[in-house]
C-alpha cells in the first residue's frame, strides 16, 4: 500500500478517463472503492455527521427476584443513539461483573432489564456496546432499592352476591365451592346498609352484621373480618363497637385522611380502618389479564399512587380489595399464585385481619394513629315524612322488644306463646286486676291506664318484669275533673307556667332550688313561632297529676293542641303536641333553656354521643341531655327524634304533622349517673293484661325474667336462641367490671360468652348458687347465652 501509494502520488494518470476507456476496474480503482465503502461501514448515514454522545440512565423497580427476593430488576435506557441494538455490561465498583443485557430499539431510545443485587443504595458502572459508539461507553449510576411490598388480597363479597351464586348450585357443587371460599379466605362483607342505622334501637343495631350476613351464613360463607365500604362514610363509635363485637377487625374506607389508623370504640375496642389509593381492586389492577399488564399496572399503582409517594407513608404494605365470586375468584387466586411463582416481591398474600395486622406491627413505619369516632355534625334537616318514618321505626322496634322479653317466660308457661296474657292468667291474683309489665331495664314508676280504665301511678315494677295491681277500690277517684288553678301546674319537683298569649312554657322552675331553666327574655318552652292562643283549661286527677290544656293557632302549623301534666309522685313534665298539617311543612318546637354553650349528650343506637353546642342537627333515641354547672336538663322527644341546639342553649325538635310528645326532667349533681338512661327508658311504653278470675297460679304477684345486676347496667334485649336466650347488657359509666345474672322469675344452669355472631368466646361460666358474674367492658356490649331454662314457681 505505501508503495502504491507512492506511485499514485508521482503519476498523473486520469483515471476517470481511463475507467470510461477501458470499461473495467482496475486495481487503484478497486481499492479506492473498498476505502469508501469502509468509512460508509463505519459510520453508518443514520448517524449524521456530528453525532452525540449516548445517554445511559438506570431505574430500580418493585420487582425482586424468587426465592429469596436478593435481586432487583432494573431498567436501563439508552438515548442519543439511533443504532438499533446494543449490549450492556454492568460492573460494581469492584469491577465484579454483575451481568449483561441486550438493549433493544422502543420508540426513540433503547431499554433493556438486568436482574442486579441491590442490598441498599447501591453504586454501578455499566459499558454499552453499539455501532456509532467508539469503544464501550461507561457510565456510573447511584441506584436506590424500592420498597420490598408486599400486597394483603382481602376477598369480601357482598351476601347476597354469594346467595344468589351458591344458592344455584347442585348440593355436592355448593359444599365444593364453599370449601373454596374458606380456603381462599373469602367472607362475606359484614357491613350493612347504613341508609337510617342511626334511628335502629340498640339490639338491631347490634345484631344488624347478623342479620346482614344471614344469608350467606346459611349457606356456610364465614363472615369476614374485614368490612368494605365502597363510599367514603364515617363510623360511628355505636358502629365500631358493633363490627368488632362481630369478629371484625378491619374495616376499608376510601378517601380516609390516613391510609391505616385504629379507630376507637368507648370500651377500649379497636378496628383497623384502612384507605388505599384508588385502583385497589383485582380488576384495575388487571389480575385477570395477560401477565405482563397486570405487572405494569401494578407496578405504576406501586410506584405514582400520591398516598404511596407521600412522605409520612413509611411502609411497604398495601392492601387489595377483591369482591369476586365464583370463576372471578377463582381466576384471582390463580393470578395470585402465578404472579408469586415469578416474583418474590411484590408479593401478593390472600389473608385475612389478622395477618394484615401483624404484617403492618413488624413492618417499619410510624406508629398507626388512633382517633375517637364521632358522629357527624350534619346541618341537613330531614323532610316531615322521613321524621315520621324513623318514629314509627322506634316505636315499631320497642313494639317488637317488649314482645321478645314477654316471650321468654310466656313460652315456659306455653311453648310457643308470646302474650302477657298467658303471663297474667298464672298471676296468684286474690281479686280482680292488671298485670303490668315493665320491658325497660330499670325498675320504674309510671302513670298507666289499667285494663278497669282507671289511670293511675304505678310504682317500683321491675326491670324485665310485672307487677300485679287490683282494680279501682269503689270511691277512688278515676277520672279527671276540672281544675281551676288557671295557667300553672305543679309536680313533685317542677312548677310550670304557660304564657297566656302565645301558649308557651313562661316559667320552670326546681323546687328543690327555685332554680329557672328558661332563658329570660326568651319565647319558653314548647314555642310555636308565631302561635297565639285560643283556650287554656286546666284538670286535675286528684291525688295523681295535674293537667294545663291550650288550644292555639298558628299561621305555620294551624291549630295546635297541646297538653302539660305534672304528677305528684313523679319528677317529670310531659308534653304532648298535636299539630294540625299545613301541606308537610316541619313542626319546629323551640325550647329555650337557660343554659349558655352546654355540653350536649344524647343515645345513639349503641352508646351515645357527646358535643359541645351549636349542634346542627342530631338524631337521638331516648334521651338527650344539656349539661347545667349543676346537674343537667333531661329531655325525651318521643316522637321527633331529630333535634339542634344552639349556642344559647335553645334546643329545637324537627316533629311531623300530628303528635309529637315530650318529656322534661332535672338532674341534680347527687344523681346516679345513669340517671339519664333510666329517664330514658323510662318512656318505654308498659304492658298491661287483665287477671279477670281467682286463681291458684305459679307466679307470684311481682317480679323479673332475669335479675341483674343493674347498677349502671342496661339490659339491652333477651332474643331467643339455641336450647335457651342470649341475654345483651350494656354496661353504661364506663367501669370495666363483673356484674352478677341471678335467676328471677326463669332459672337457667349453663352460662356462656358470645359474641354478636352468638358464637362462644372463652369457656362457659361456671353458676354459683344459679347465679354468674358476667365480666362487662366499661361503656361495652357483653352478650351471654344462657341455657337449659327452667321456670321458678312461687
Amino acid at each position: 500500500m505505501g508503495t502504491l501509494s507512492q506511485r499514485s502520488n508521482s503519476s498523473s494518470v486520469d483515471y476517470r478517463a481511463m475507467a470510461t476507456r477501458d470499461r473495467l476496474p482496475n486495481r487503484r480503482t478497486f481499492l479506492s472503492a473498498m476505502s469508501a465503502v469502509s468509512g460508509w461501514m463505519a459510520r453508518p448515514p443514520w448517524l449524521g455527521s456530528a453525532s452525540p454522545a449516548p445517554r445511559v440512565d438506570a431505574a430500580s423497580t418493585v420487582f425482586y427476584s424468587q426465592p429469596a427476593g436478593d435481586q432487583n430488576l432494573v431498567r436501563f435506557s439508552v438515548t442519543g443513539l439511533e443504532a438499533p441494538a446494543g449490549r450492556l455490561r454492568v460492573y460494581d465498583e469492584s469491577r465484579r461483573l454483575l451481568g449483561t443485557a441486550g438493549v433493544l430499539r422502543r420508540d426513540d431510545a433503547l431499554y433493556g432489564e438486568l436482574w442486579l443485587p441491590l442490598l441498599g443504595p447501591s453504586r454501578v458502572v455499566s459499558e454499552l456496546e453499539a455501532p456509532g459508539v467508539r469503544g464501550p461507553w461507561r457510565t456510573r449510576h447511584r441506584l436506590e432499592p424500592h420498597r420490598k411490598w408486599v400486597i394483603h388480597l382481602l376477598s369480601v363479597v357482598e351476601p347476597r352476591s354469594a346467595f344468589e351464586e351458591l344458592n344455584g348450585l347442585p348440593l355436592f357443587r355448593r359444599i365444593a365451592q364453599t370449601a373454596l371460599y374458606r380456603s381462599q379466605r373469602i367472607g362475606a362483607n359484614p357491613l350493612p346498609s347504613l341508609s337510617g342505622m342511626a334511628h335502629l334501637d340498640h339490639l338491631p343495631l347490634l345484631r344488624a352484621v347478623a342479620k346482614h350476613t344471614d344469608d350467606a351464613q346459611r349457606l356456610g360463607v364465614p363472615v369476614a373480618t374485614t368490612a368494605v365500604s365502597e363510599e367514603s362514610l364515617r363510623l360511628s363509635s355505636s358502629l365500631v363497637q358493633t363490627l368488632i363485637g362481630s369478629g371484625v377487625r378491619t374495616a376499608y374506607l376510601p378517601g380516609e385522611p390516613e391510609p391505616f389508623q385504629w379507630l376507637e370504640g368507648r370500651d377500649g375496642s379497636q378496628l383497623l380502618v384502612i384507605s388505599m389509593p384508588p385502583g385497589a381492586t383485582p380488576e384495575a389492577l388487571g389480575f385477570r389479564l395477560a401477565a405482563n399488564i397486570m405487572a405494569a399496572r401494578l407496578e405504576q399503582w406501586l410506584s405514582t399512587s400520591p398516598q404511596f409517594l407521600s412522605p409520612v407513608y413509611d411502609r411497604s404494605v398495601a392492601v387489595v380489595i377483591s369482591s369476586g365470586t365464583g370463576l372471578a375468584a377463582e381466576s384471582v387466586h390463580r393470578a395470585v399464585s402465578e404472579w408469586n411463582l415469578r416474583y418474590a416481591f411484590p408479593a401478593i398474600v390472600p389473608a385475612d385481619s389478622e395477618a394484615l395486622i401483624a404484617t403492618l406491627e413488624t413492618t417499619r413505619g410510624g406508629v398507626i394513629p388512633t382517633v375517637f369516632p364521632r358522629q357527624a355534625n350534619s346541618l341537613e334537616i330531614p323532610q316531615p315524612s322521613t321524621i315520621r318514618g324513623w318514629a314509627s321505626e322506634l316505636r315499631d322496634q320497642d313494639a317488637r322488644r317488649s314482645r321478645e322479653i314477654v316471650a321468654v317466660l310466656a313460652q315456659l308457661i306455653e311453648p310457643g306463646s308470646e302474650d302477657l296474657a298467658v303471663i297474667a292468667s298464672e298471676v296468684s291474683a286474690l281479686v280482680d286486676g292488671t298485670v303490668v309489665f315493665n320491658p325497660s331495664p330499670f325498675s320504674r314508676s309510671e302513670f298507666v291506664r289499667l285494663s278497669d280504665g282507671s289511670e293511675r301511678v304505678v310504682t317500683d315494677i321491675p326491670g324485665l318484669g310485672y307487677a300485679y295491681f287490683p282494680n279501682s277500690r269503689e270511691g277512688e277517684a278515676a277520672s279527671w275533673i276540672e281544675h281551676d288553678k288557671g295557667k300553672e301546674i305543679e309536680g313533685r319537683e317542677l312548677r310550670a307556667r304557660v304564657d297566656p298569649e302565645t301558649g308557651a312554657l313562661e316559667s320552670l322552675i326546681g323546687l328543690s332550688d327555685g332554680i329557672e331553666l328558661i332563658r329570660p327574655g326568651s319565647a319558653g318552652l314548647n314555642a310555636v313561632d308565631a302561635s297565639r292562643v285560643e283556650r287554656i283549661s286546666s284538670s286535675q286527677l286528684p291525688g295523681v297529676a295535674t293537667r294545663l290544656t291550650v288550644k292555639r293557632w298558628s299561621p305555620g302549623r294551624g291549630t295546635v293542641n297541646t297538653t302539660i301534666t305534672a304528677y305528684n309522685r313523679l319528677p317529670w313534665l310531659d308534653i304532648e303536641n298535636d299539630a294540625e298539617a299545613v301541606g308537610d311543612s316541619p313542626s319546629r318546637f323551640k325550647f329555650h333553656f337557660d343554659v349558655a354553650s352546654p355540653a350536649v349528650s344524647w343515645e345513639v343506637p349503641g352508646g351515645y354521643e357527646e358535643a359541645e353546642a351549636p349542634i346542627g342537627r342530631l338524631d337521638h333515641l331516648r334521651w338527650l341531655r344539656l349539661a347545667l354547672p349543676r346537674g343537667a336538663i333531661l329531655m325525651r322527644a318521643i316522637d321527633a327524634p331529630s333535634a339542634s341546639v344552639d349556642a344559647d342553649g335553645t334546643v329545637i325538635s324537627h316533629g311531623s304533622r300530628g303528635v309529637n310528645r315530650y318529656r322534661i326532667a332535672r338532674e341534680s349533681e347527687f344523681d346516679s349517673p345513669d340517671l339519664a338512661w333510666q329517664f330514658g327508658w323510662g318512656t318505654a311504653p308498659m304492658l298491661c293484661s287483665a287477671t279477670d278470675h281467682i286463681n291458684g297460679g305459679r307466679l307470684p304477684t311481682f317480679g323479673a325474667v332475669f335479675d341483674v345486676g343493674r347498677v349502671g347496667v342496661a339490659v339491652l334485649g333477651i332474643l331467643p336462641a339455641r336450647d335457651g336466650v342470649v341475654v345483651y347488657l350494656q354496661e353504661l359509666l364506663g367501669v370495666r367490671r363483673h356484674v352478677t345474672i341471678r335467676p328471677g322469675l326463669v332459672g337457667f344452669g349453663t352460662a356462656q360468652p358470645v359474641d354478636l355472631l352468638e358464637r362462644p368466646i372463652g369457656e362457659p361460666l361456671i353458676p354459683q348458687n344459679g347465679s354468674v358474674a358476667v365480666p362487662v367492658a366499661g361503656h361495652g356490649v357483653t352478650a351471654v347465652r344462657l341455657s337449659e331454662l327452667e321456670l321458678n314457681r312461687s
